[in-house]
């Protein structure tokens, strides 16, 4: 049940808010329009200036006042400036590149350049 404050107010722009929200899908997963939630964050933040609770505006436009409050958490996430990027420089791992030579014996020869594993490979000819 609306306080009478609230229910005094009930302005034009309240019945326009009550009706955008009316049309949308009922249920779990409602989708708000992103321009929707701005203008009902705008006029929450309105009333509350004026004393309003916000549970008292989700009643006056049929939306849950947790709603609200996860709609702005979005807001800031999104308005959040992302980290910024690091140059990294990669140092190669000497051991781990270059090529890798398994003689039929079963011997393993690893890191060599090019040059050195041709010169591997005649040698065990």
């Amino acid at each position: 049940m609306l306080r009478s404050s609230v229910a005094m107010r009930i302005t034009d722009e309240v019945r326009q808010l009550r009706a955008a929200v009316a049309v949308l899908a009922r249920g779990r997963g409602r989708k708000y329009p992103a321009d929707l939630r701005r203008r009902i964050l705008a006029w929450v933040d309105r009333e509350v200036a004026r004393g309003t609770s916000e549970t008292e505006c989700g009643e006056a436009i049929d939306i849950p006042m947790h709603r609200f409050e996860y709609w702005r958490q979005s807001e800031r996430a999104r308005d959040k400036t992302p980290a910024a990027l690091v140059p990294v420089e990669v140092i190669a791992d000497p051991r781990a590149s270059g090529i890798a030579i398994v003689t039929p014996d079963g011997y393993r020869i690893e890191g060599l350049t090019f040059a050195e594993a041709l010169a591997a490979l005649g040698a065990l000819r």
